[in-house]
Order: structure tokens, then sequence, then C-alpha cells
């Protein structure tokens, strides 16, 4: 009985399963005889005569592979996976001394996929990487040799190591810089890829005196240790083979945080290293043991060698003995005798460059025969936006200062454009850049991963992040237990659980810990109860069937061997962020942040659980790859939503989270903020050669000589090295010869053009030569001072050690976000005396501590503390004396804002210190707050105007646009002003508290805030006085204009917070619908039939439409907490009389209000199109730096800005961003505005709903898509399946369906071809669908597909085409017709186009609006008539016209194409040839040609 052939076996059993979980049934299994038979039948293909089903059986129960319910009558099985998922959606929230019946559910609802799982297949002998490789090819063969042994034999290799490894040995035989970009997916051994020809090349080597000859760069520090310990071992592995060859062991060094200066430095805490009885133990790497057999224990440099100075790790379980003939530990050493293999974070390297200590390692200032000659970049994908552009730069100093050929190697996940982002990333040029992939004939298919979307049940009373932690303590249970692996690697032993944000990461850990029965104080857990998790583990005995069926009895972690019943038996819990050392080896559940996400290759995770939406595909892409590093393995990624925002969308759209399609990524070198930061480092780094070269101590940090008070014991030389970097800098302003030195440096340091240096070093904003050297020359010539009218304070302007924090950041992965603040905490333990200090951009300390919020952002070694800035209890509206939380601050200029509707001057109060302070216990860690801010915004200059055409559709609705630019010397001053905090106050007796905050200063009447002076771009609007609305789109937006008046209504706000209202909405508008559908009536007909009904209706739609079903029905008419503070707030005659008042409001818009919210959503719609057509113009800068302001506040006189949008950036002195822009757009503002136009166009969404309807209506009446279709249902096996898919996506092509063809595909296979569906299932959906729409129509609004699923939950004719379990009932039903639907409406239309501003909501965006207004009177000529000369016509009179084509027209379309690509359209003074400009793909298969001809503009 073979493991391959019980996971055959057990690939059979889930693939019967999934038609029941993919539905949304968790209660199915197989019979005693079906589960007999299934196997049997399976032995039979196998052509296993000698076993028998029973055999079978019990082995894989014997592995809890298989488990047995007797809660069912009859009893059935399941596979782990299937009980898995039974119980994840049974989960409830349990605490200790209650019954388990008192539980509340948390999971509404789940989407489920299994996939195989696809790997590059391994049929290469070793011998083959070598082949044809020139150079010392026996040192090559006899390296990978024995880096491919195992056990005796040798490991077969990929295709596409086999190439890559030929590749870079030919590579590095050239003396030219080259570049290889290996792609591959997790797990499939691309790191070898690397490994293999890099060992190779440097047994090639015979010199054995000491350099770098390689380095490993890394962009973070989890990633630099997991990769250390893979090549350390390989290093031990081929120990005899060096000594033979070189006469002497390769040795390995790794330089980050942790790398002690010198052997005594390692017992500074701030080193990482842990205190041990005997030693210091290693934070960087695990015994590697001989190297084929890693040992994995604790290496620990023992006492008596760091006394004496030596260099030894000697391991706490084998005792093996590691010297500095194996590995370099300390930077001094690094220095005097270089490791042979380097490997150094991105944020080193880009410090290093400008330390004495460290030139040697990194290959400066060293012979040219001593130089390293490979450097491998490991997971370059993560190198993406302005932080990747800050990497790129660093490559080149480095490149530029080692000055010798390098041969880069990039190891990634398969990207889309590799050839062109390595060499932006290396400034290798394309031609020189090698790309190396398996092909798609390589690939084959073994395993299974699972993936889950679970909604968090919202009407609950808990918060998502209940589920999430329930969901944390049951998955880590279902898979192997540690110290017995029961499934022989079937499954992992641990999980993974990431969030996006320190404050939820430290409260996860927090409740995880108290979840599990342990507290955590000074890096230690401690048991003190029971996990919560033994009220499922059936202690006492008992009667417990009903426990059982209700999914509360965990007998599949008991079977896998799991303990949680008493004392002691918690899962093992730990936590990496960036506050953390690092992940702890024997943890079972791991919470993290983004720290982890990349390359961490730990082979025992099993599950990577994401709590709420991921905030993009690539990290999310990432964080799943972290499970199933082994092949065997079959992984779980779940993801846990809540029913609200952004992650709504993400559940309905769950299909594409499973099969995300990764977006080319966009490197943006020419990046004029990331030019002028990284200019001013690379002065940096000239000033420190300069300094070397004048006789200055060898041990100098370019740095922290030039960024901090000496110390004591340095402090005569470390003032002399200022000094004399002030004499330096004296020169370069003055002398010609030096100031032509430092612009060859940073030139040839960064790429740079001529025109490029000049800006850098000349133009604001931040010039090199006009602000960053006469700062610094003043800080280090004058200490730091800041002079007030009395006398000069000095050091006062110092910041962290960084000599130009106000230039370039500290870090290389921040933001140049200024100013900063500091927020002051308690001590964290009774030893600590001192408040701590942590710095925080002043934007995000103001949304992080709003007066009233609890955060656990800065709890990190006490987790009993949360803090925050206090606001009284009781108090519903009182006055916060500034003074009294701010012990240091500064007054900025007074602005006009906004004041209960009245235009004030006011004095900004801009923290520079915050004092935060412990909530009291009875204020719980959910509560919230939110500032409220206002804007002005003030001119500086008469700005750069846009000459806007008129005759564009766009066009002709801006009245004015122009840049205000730091280039041009006419910016804009920005001011953001918190006038007052929001906050509502969850208390511990249940009750909560709304509370808002205002500010005073000296008694007075304040604001929080700052004055940024930035670039931006102004657009003033011309919009109708009465905007028309096309009939098709009033339906989206009456259903929109219904929850704006609600969630916007004053007297509403005074009784409900914001969310209460939503649910208030969400409720009011089901019930409405519902009745109006089932009894046929008219909105208006169904508010007064439910009118004195609210408290039955609301219960009823509360449990029937967001409550999951349960097993036990009678727990279904328990009312939530939040169904009974809705019920609560109805009975309040104020509200129901307000919303007596509102309601009409749904069906019959108030036309002045609601034409006025049209123009509001319009010039929001205008404002995001123009973001997004200004990243399309400049996609080498971030748009994450630029804000969208709708008509902010009052210009410098107090008169409102009405009709104005504003795009400026959050950088101060302007980013860059603006200013590419004006340099583009002001030669040719058409392609501005034809970005805008295009930004507007139907997205995926849109397109995929009308594909859908479309394909749907094929397959019930056109012979040959259901003959598609069935192909791929009846399909046998995964080749089939995806010749069969193949077909279909033709098919697609040939009915003219264009546009979105990944998410069309998708969305097929998710909801049409899913496992279980039939012919019955097409004609069902079609029902379903066209009904809906149908009742859209008749009721003008649109209908949410949750509420219409619950519509057709009595609809029995459907049951055919459904997959319902035990015949079925009105909840299933409802179930599975909503698993079908995809997502549409008009909140997806709005996500379209949306850009976070922290400082103001703006309305969100109707994309469909201003499309509807922009081609108004002026649609798209048919090819019908005479179209050819009208073509010309408007082509000459307006120069833009568009045209379009049926699917029947393409001919047409081609001829017309020609025409006038070959005979010129006759203008008045020019003939001239026209553009294509666009083609648009719309959803019923008409294609829409935009025509321009660039030399007319009118």
């Amino acid at each position: 009985m073979t493991p391959a052939l019980l996971t055959r076996i057990l690939d059979r059993l889930e693939s019967l399963e999934d038609p029941l979980l993919c539905w949304g049934v968790v209660d199915g299994g197989f019979s005693t005889d079906e589960l007999s038979k299934v196997i049997s039948d399976e032995l039979t293909a196998s052509h296993e005569w000698d076993l028998g089903a029973d055999d079978i059986i019990e082995a894989m129960t014997t592995q809890a592979l298989l488990v047995h319910d007797s809660s069912s009558s009859p009893a059935r099985w399941r596979t782990r996976n299937g009980e898995t998922i039974r119980l994840v959606a049974r989960l409830r929230q349990t605490f200790l001394g209650q019954p388990w019946q008192s539980g509340t559910n948390l999971i509404s609802d789940f989407r489920y996929a299994r996939r195989p799982r696809f790997y590059p297949k391994r049929d290469h002998p070793w011998t083959a990487a070598i082949e044809g490789a020139a150079g010392p090819v026996d040192a090559y063969r006899n390296v990978v040799e024995v880096m491919t042994q195992r056990d005796g034999k040798h490991d077969l290799l990929g295709g596409f190591q086999v190439r890559a490894t030929r590749h870079i040995l030919t590579a590095l035989q050239s003396q030219t810089t080259t570049a290889t970009v290996v792609g591959a997916g997790t797990g499939s051994g691309k790191t070898n890829a690397f490994y293999l020809p890099a060992f190779s090349y440097l047994a090639g080597i015979t010199n054995p005196s000491a350099w770098t000859r390689a380095l490993a760069v890394y962009p973070r520090t989890e990633l630099l240790k997991d990769q250390l310990d893979t090549a350390f071992a390989h290093s031990c592995r081929l120990d005899d083979l060096w000594k033979r060859s070189i006469g002497r062991s390769m040795t390995i060094g790794a330089l980050y945080g942790s790398t002690p200066t010198n052997a005594k430095n390692v017992r500074l805490p701030y080193r990482g290293w842990g205190r041990r009885a005997h030693g210091m133990a290693s934070p960087q790497m695990r015994c590697p043991g001989d190297g084929f057999a890693q040992c994995g224990g604790e290496l620990v440099w023992p006492n008596e060698d760091i006394d004496a100075g030596v260099e030894r790790l000697v391991c706490g379980t084998c005792r093996r003995s590691f010297g500095q003939d194996q590995v370099v530990l300390t930077r001094q050493s690094m220095q005097s005798s270089p490791p042979d293999l380097l490997f150094v974070t991105t944020e080193m390297l880009n410090r290093g460059l400008s330390d004495l200590n460290l030139t040697r390692p990194l290959g400066i200032d060293v012979p040219v025969s001593k130089k390293p000659r490979m450097m491998l970049l490991d997971e370059i994908h993560t190198y993406d936006g302005t932080t990747g552009a800050q990497a790129a730069m660093v490559l080149r100093r480095w490149h530029h200062s080692v000055q010798a050929p390098i041969a880069f190697v990039g190891l990634s996940a398969t990207l889309s454009n590799p050839i062109r982002h390595m060499a932006d990333l290396t400034g290798v040029d394309d031609e020189l850049v090698t790309s190396i992939t398996p092909e798609a004939e390589e690939l084959e298919y073994e395993g299974a991963e699972y993936l889950l979307a679970l909604r968090s049940d919202p009407t609950s009373g808990a918060s998502v992040l209940s589920s999430t932690i329930q969901a944390a303590m049951l998955l880590p249970r279902t898979q192997d237990e540690p110290a017995t692996r029961i499934s022989s690697g079937v499954y992992g032993t641990k999980a993974f659980v990431f969030t996006d944000d320190l404050d939820v990461t430290n409260r996860l850990f927090s409740y995880l810990l108290d979840a599990e029965g342990q507290r955590y104080a000074f890096g230690k857990t401690k048991s003190f109860k029971p996990p919560l998790a033994s009220l499922r583990s059936n202690a006492n005995g008992g009667d417990v069937t009903q426990q059982r069926r209700a999914g509360q009895l965990w007998d599949l972690p008991i079977a896998i061997g799991h303990k949680f019943a008493t004392l002691g038996d918690g899962l093992r819990v730990s936590r990496t962020t960036s506050q953390d050392a690092g992940v702890t080896a024997d943890s079972q559940l791991i919470v993290a942040t983004a720290s982890l996400e990349v390359g961490f290759d730990d082979p025992d995770v099993g599950v990577v659980l994401q709590h709420k939406a991921p905030r993009g595909v690539a990290a999310f892409l990432q964080r799943k790859g972290r499970a199933g590093r082994k092949r065997t393995m079959r992984p779980y990624t779940v993801v846990v939503l809540s029913d609200y925002g952004r992650d709504r969308a993400t559940y309905e759209s769950w299909d594409t989270l499973f099969d995300p399609v990764l977006p080319d990524l966009v490197l943006p070198i020419r990046n004029r903020a990331v030019l002028r930061m990284q200019a001013t480092i690379a002065m940096v780094d000239w000033l420190t050669t300069q300094l070397r070269q004048q006789g200055i101590p060898r041990t100098t940090i370019g740095w922290t000589a030039l960024g901090q008070k000496p110390a004591e014991s340095f402090a005569k030389p470390g003032r002399e090295t200022q000094l004399k970097a002030v004499e330096i800098l004296n020169e370069a302003l003055r002398d010609p010869d030096r100031q032509r030195s430092l612009r060859t440096w940073v030139q040839n340091a960064l790429g740079l053009s001529d025109a490029e240096a000049s800006e850098v070093l000349w133009h604001p904003p931040r010039p090199l030569l006009l602000q960053a050297i006469p700062t610094l020359r003043r800080r280090l010539q004058h200490n730091w001072g800041v002079a007030d009218v009395t006398r000069v304070h000095e050091f006062r302007d110092l910041m962290g050690g960084n000599p130009l924090p106000d230039f370039f950041p500290m870090n290389l992965f921040s933001e140049l976000a200024l100013p900063e603040a500091f927020v002051s905490i308690p001590p964290q333990s009774d030893r600590d005396t001192e408040r701590e200090l942590q710095p925080m951009g002043l934007g995000q300390m103001l949304r992080e501590y709003a007066p009233g919020r609890v955060s656990r952002r800065f709890a990190t070694r006490n987790l009993e503390h949360r803090h925050w800035i206090p606001v009284p209890i009781g108090i519903a509206e009182p006055v916060l004396e500034l003074t009294t939380i701010l012990p240091l601050f500064g007054i900025e200029e007074p602005c006009t804002i906004d004041i209960d509707g009245v235009p004030t001057t006011t004095t900004v109060v801009r923290p520079d210190r915050v004092l935060l302070e412990l909530p009291p216990k009875t204020v719980k860690d959910s509560s919230n707050a939110t500032m409220q801010w206002r804007s002005q915004f003030i001119e500086t200059g008469t700005g750069l105007i846009i000459r806007v055409p008129r005759a564009d559709p766009v066009g002709r609705l801006i009245k004015d646009a122009r840049f205000f630019l730091h280039a041009q010397n006419a910016h804009v001053n920005v001011h953001r002003a918190a006038v007052s905090a929001d906050a509502t106050l969850n208390l511990e007796d249940g009750s909560e508290q709304r509370v808002r905050s205002r500010f005073a200063l000296h008694g007075e009447p304040a604001a929080m805030g700052s004055t940024f002076d930035v670039d931006g771009l102004r657009i003033r609007v011309d919009l109708p006085a009465d905007i028309a609305v096309p009939d098709d789109l009033m339906p989206g937006l009456r259903s929109a204009w219904f929850k704006h008046v609600l969630l916007n209504d004053g007297e509403l706000l005074s009784f409900l917070n914001s969310f209460r209202i939503d649910w208030l909405h969400q409720c009011l508008e089901a019930m409405l619908l519902t009745t109006a559908v089932r009894d046929q009536i008219t909105l208006a007909e169904a508010y007064t039939s439910i009118h004195d009904s609210f408290d039955d209706k609301l219960e009823e739609t509360l449990d029937a439409m967001f409550r999951a079903s349960s097993v036990i029905e009678s727990e279904s008419a328990v009312l939530s907490r939040m169904g009974a503070r809705l019920k609560e707030a109805l009975k309040n005659p104020a509200i129901a009389s307000r919303l007596d008042a509102l309601a009409p409001q749904y069906w019959s818009p108030e036309p002045t209000a609601f034409n006025r919210w049209l123009r509001e959503r319009t010039l929001s719609t205008l404002g995001h199109a123009t973001l997004a057509a200004a990243r399309q113009i400049c996609p080498e800068h971030d748009p994450e730096s630029v804000i969208v302001d709708i008509e902010p506040g009052y210009d410098s006189d107090g008169r409102p800005r009405v009709g104005e949008i504003w795009l400026s950036e959050s950088s101060i002195g302007g980013g860059g961003f603006i200013e590419a822009l004006g340099a583009r757009v002001r030669p040719d503002p058409r392609r501005l505005l034809r970005l805008i136009l295009r930004a507007t166009q139907p997205s995926t969404y849109e397109l995929v709903d009308g594909h859908l309807q479309r394909v749907i209506d094929l397959t019930t009446t056109d012979g040959t898509w259901s003959g598609l279709v069935n192909d791929f249902r009846t399909a046998p096996d995964q080749a089939s399946r995806i010749e069969a898919l193949g077909r279909i996506r033709d098919g697609l092509r040939r009915s003219g369906i264009y546009g979105a063809e990944q998410s069309v595909v998708s969305s097929l296979a998710s909801r049409v071809l899913r496992p279980g569906s039939t012919p019955a299932t097409d004609l069902a959906l079609s029902t379903v669908t066209t009904e809906w729409k149908a009742e859209e129509r008749r009721l003008g609004v649109e209908i949410p597909p949750r509420t219409w699923a619950y519509l057709m939950r009595d609809r029995v004719d459907l049951d055919p085409g459904l997959v319902l379990a035990g015949g079925g009932g009105e909840r299933q039903r409802m179930d599975a017709v909503q698993s079908m639907l995809w997502p549409r409406g008009w909140q997806l239309r709005a996500e379209q186009l949306n850009a976070w501003n922290p400082f103001a909501e703006n309305p969100p965006a109707a994309p469909d609006l201003l499309r509807s207004l922009a081609t108004a009177g002026d649609p798209p000529l048919p090819l019908t008539g005479d179209f050819r000369v009208r073509v010309r016509q408007a082509l000459a009179r307006t120069g833009s016209t568009q045209v379009l084509a049926t699917p029947g027209q393409a001919g047409e379309l081609a001829d017309l194409l020609v025409d006038v690509s070959v005979e010129p359209v006759v203008t008045e003074y020019l003939n001239v040839y026209p553009r294509v400009v666009e083609i648009d793909h719309r959803a019923n298969g008409d294609v829409v040609v935009a025509l321009e001809l660039a030399e007319v503009s009118a």
C-alpha cells in the first residue's frame, strides 16, 4: 500500500464530495457500502489485487484521512477535508462556563474550490545541468553531483533548472554585466536554479584568499534568514569538496540588523540574539547538520568564545560546532576577512554603501581580481511601485561603487513582463536580460489545494475578528499534530494568519493567546486556563449527538491526535511582525503581517488564513504560497471576510479572489521623487568617499557620523569628521571641480541623463545643491541647532540618526512623509520608568489615535496594554484642551474652514508629540473614532494653463485646468485640519456611548493638523444645471440615492452611528423589495404594507437573509444582538417618523436634492477618472501619493470652491507625479481627456455581467453551446477539461464576446461549470437572471443578488438545476441560488474608480453617469449609409470621432480603417491621417473605435 495509492483514492473521494461542498452543503457523506464500492473500483483500476476496501479504509482512518460521523442516521464517512469544511461552516463564538447551545453562529456563508496543483516535471539527470557549460567543468560537475545527492541517489532536475544552470555558468565566463530571471511557482525549485550555478562557479575559483565572491540580496529579513539556512546547509554539504579543491571551507555570512559589530556587541538587546545559560543563541540560522540531514537545532555562541573574541557557533542538539572558517558572524570580521557568499538585505545595502566598516564585504575599494562576480535578487516581484524603484536605485549605486561586471540573477513567481522588470531593477539593457521559465509541456499535476472564502455573519453581533479567531483555533487542529504527523506529509502541522495592520495583528495575537488559555509577557507564554477549544472536546462524556451534529464536537482534531481538553493543551501561538525578532520554530499558529509573505519556506505550513480582504493581488499570491511547500501536501487558503465594503465586493467576486490576474509590475525608476531622494543618499555616499581620502577613522559609518551627536568615546574624532564634512560641502557649493565631481558621481551612480542630473541638482523641490547640501552643512556646522528669539538650542534638529530626514526616509521602504510626530506611550513593564517614543507620520497618527479610538499598535511587549487619547465617558460633546495631550506642538498658519456650516478662521495646531494613555477596563477594544477633517487650498501663483479642446466630449465639461508646481514657483498650500473626533465607545456592560470631541488651545477653539506645500492640478468644471439621466441608469441611481439619504440624514445620525444606519438601510431595502416582488406591487405600496409590522419583518429578514442555516432549527428564532439593536431603534417614534419622511426618496427622489447629489457624484467621477488617466500617462510614478479632493472648502477670499476638482500630492515640496503629468499633458491635452473617458468605460464586472448573461442564454438555446458546456462537464480528466475549456474560449470569440476574457472564463467555471452542474442548472440560472432583470425594470431600482436569492427560496421548480441535500429546504435553495449569481450593481460600478482620501469622504463615482454626459448628443457613428463621408467630415470638423460596428460588420470596419490609413483627411490647412486611439468592446458584442487627428484641436 503506497502513499501514491492512498492519495489517488483520496482525490477520488474528494471529487465526489466537491459537488455538495461547492454548493454550500456540508452535511453530506458516504455510506459504508458506497465508500467501499468507490475504493474497490479505484483498486481495480489501479490493478491492486492484493488489497481490499477494508484495508484502505483502515489505513486512511489511521491517518485521519477519513473520519466516521455517528451523529447522522444512517452514519456516514467524510474525508478530512469534508469534515474540516463542515466544522468551519459551523463555527460559533463560545466561552468557558457557557453551554455550547448559547454560542453565536459566526459564518453566514462560504465559497469553496478544490484545485489540482501543478509543478515542473523533474525528468533530467543531474549531468544535464553542465552539458555544454563553459569554464572549469570538472569543478562544476563535482558540485552538482554532491548538491543533488539524496539517500544514495541523485535528484532529477527540471528542464528550467537545467537551462538556468547552463545559461548562468556561461554568462559568468564573459566580462559583461548580464541579468537572468528565473520565474516559477511556489515550491518548484527555482532557488536551486541559482544555487547550482552559484556554488559551481564558486568552487571553480581556486584562489583561497578571502573576498566576497557573490552576494544574495533580500527584501525582508525573515526571507534572508530562511534562505540562509538553505545556503548554509549546501555549504556544509560541499565542505569536503571545498577543502580538497581550495584547501579550506567555504565561508558564508549574513549582514543585516542582527549582525553584531564585534563579539561583545552580540549581547546588546537590539541585536536580537537570545540570551541562554551558556551563551547567545543565533537569530540568523539553525544547525545544518552535515548538510545532507539537517539537524535544525539551536546554534549558540558560547560565552567563553564571546569573551575571547572567537567566532564559533555550537549546536545545542547535535553539538556540532561551526567556526569562522565556515561562518562569519560579525561586521568586524567581515571587513577583515569577507565571506565567500554574503547575504544582505536591501536596507543594509542602502546604508552600507556609506559605511567604511563594510567596504570589503560589499566589494568596494578592493582589487579588480577580488570583486564580486554575481548577485542573487530573490523574490523580485516584490519590488514594485516607488519602493521597488528605491531598491533599483540602490542596486545601481552599489554597481557603480563596485565598478565591475556583475551577473545578476533574479528569482520570481511568474511575471507577465520579466525582462522589462529585471532590466528596470538592475539597470541592465533589455537585450542582456534572459528569462527562463518552465514550458507548458514541462508541467505536471499532482495533489490538490483547498480554497475557502468565509463570510462572517453580520447579524451575530460578533466582529469579523471573532470569526478569524475561531477559524484560527480550528484550522491548525485539522492539520497533523507535530509529534505524530499521522498523514505522512499529506497535511501540514502549522498555520499562518495574515493581517494588514499592526493594531489588528497585536489584537489578534493577544486574543488568540487568551483563547488558547495563555498569557504573554516579555517573550514567554504561560498557561492559566483551559483553551476555548476544550468546549468541543467531550471531556465529560454523555450523549453528544446534538453537539456533534451541530459541529460543536471536534472529533476530527481528536482523531488526528490533538489534545485540547485541559490546562496547558493550547496551541503554541507566536507573532512575527516588523516589531518582532522572528518566527518561533515550534509554533503551530503564527500571526504575521507582510514580514512573512515573501519566500519564507517553512515546509510544515499547511494553512494560510487571511483576515479580511487582501490589499493587493501580488501580496495575496505570496501569502498563499507560504502553505504547501512540499509537493505531497494539500494546503488550505482561507479568507475571512466581513459583509461590508471591500470585503463584500471581494466575497461576491470570490472566483477572481481564487483565480486572480496578476497585473504588470510597474517600477517607476524615473520617478522624480525617488531620484531626488536617491540623489541625496548618493551625495552622502560621495561625501563619505571624500572624507575617507582625508584620513577620517576607518570605522566611520556615514549616516551615523553625519546624523548623530558623536558618542562620548568618539566625541573628538567624530566632531572632527563633521567639520571636515562641512569643508567639503562648502567646496561643493563654491568650487567647480568639487561640484563636477559630485555631479559625475550622482549621475553615474543613478544612471541619470544630463537633464535629470541638472534637475535633481538645481531645480525644486528639494534640489541637491540649493537645499540638501546647504541644510546638511548648516546642521553639521551648528550642531543641529534651532534658534528662537532668545538663543540657539543645539541638537534639537536631530531626528533618529538620519542626516537629512526631510530629504530621504530613514528606511528604504518608507515614504518621505513629513511632518512626523512622536507618540509617547506608558512604560510596558514595572522595570521601565521612562515613556516610550514611537515615530509616526502625522496623518497616520491622527487616524490611528483619533480621541476615543483604542489601539494595540504599540502593545509589543505587554499584551495587556492598549492605548488611546482619552475622552471623558458620559459627556457627549467634550472640549479637549490640546495642551493636556500635546507636550510638544507647533502653530501653523490659520486657515478658513467650514465649522457648523459657517466659514471660520481657525488656529491649526501641529502635534509634534502626543501623550497616549491606557484606557479603563470598562472601555472595550472595539471602541472606534474618526477625525472630522476640513481642508483649504491656497494657490501661490497663477499656475500653468492646459488648453482644453472644447469640442472634446470631456473637454466641453471643463471650464479651466491648470497645474501649480514648485518647479514654476507656483505651488499650492494645502491646510488639513481636524476640527473634531467622532467616537463610539463600546463598554463592557454592553452599552455604547457616542462622543464628539472638539479641540481647544488655551481655551480657544482650535483644530489639529498641518500645512503642506505641494504640487497640484486644479480642474474647474461646468456641468449642466440639470443633469439628464438616461432611463437605463435610473434604477442604480435610485438605489444609491436611497442609501445616501439615510446615511447622511442628520436626525438619524443623532440616534444611530453610520454602521447601524447602513444595516438599517439594508434591512429596509430588503423588506421593501421582497414585499414588492412577492405581492407584485409598487415600492410605495410595499412600504405601506410593511409599515405597521417593522418588528416582525425585521426579524424575518435578518433571520432569512443574513444568518446561516443551523442544524438546530429552534436556534434560528433567536434574534441576534444586531437585530435586537435595530429592533430597538425601530421602536423609537422619532426614528420611525423619520423613516416615513425619507422612504419615498427610494422610488421618487426629490428633484433638487437628487440633482445636486448627481452633480457631486459626477465631479467625483471626473476627479477619480483624471487620476486613473494620470496613472496611465505617468506609469513610472506612484498614484498612491496623489489625493483627489472634490470642492475642498474655501479659497483665499473665503469663497466656496464650487465645481472644483483638485489632484494634489502628499509629499511636501512635490513628489514629481504632478510635475511629470504637467510636462506630458500640456503638449497633448487630448490624450488626458481620452484616457479620462476610457477610465469610465464598462468595468470587468459590467462586462462579465453582460457576457455571462449571453452565454447562459446561448447554453439554453444553442445546440453548439450546450455541447461545449456538456463536453467540459463530462471530461474524464484534467487534460480533457483543459482541452474542453479551450474550445469554450474559442466559442466566446466566435460569439462576439470580447473583453475581460479571463474573468468571464473564471466566472463560467466557478458558477456555470462547477462540479454537480447539469443542463438543468443552465435552465435554472437563465430563469433566475431573466426574471431578476425584469423585476428591476418594473420597480425602477436595482435588486441586490442576496435579496433576489431570498425571493427564489420557495421556487421548487428550480430544484432540478440545484444541488440540494435531502430534498432541500428554503434556506438551502436560497444559498444555492445565491452561489450561482455574480456581482453586479451600482456599488461595483462605483468601486471601479476609487481612490482613498484620508481627509475627506468623496462621493462614490458614477462612471456610467459621466459616460452618458460626455457622449450626450454625440453618439458613435453607425456603419450605415455614407458612413465613410460622415467619418471624414467629423474628423475634419472636430479632430475626433467614434464609429460603431455590430458583430456582423467586422468587414466594413476593417475596410474603413484601411481607407483612412491610406487616404488623408482634408482639413482647413492640412491633409492628415487619423490614428486609432481606442477600441471598446461592449457587452453586447458591438465594437466602438475612436479615431483622432493629433494635429487638429478644436
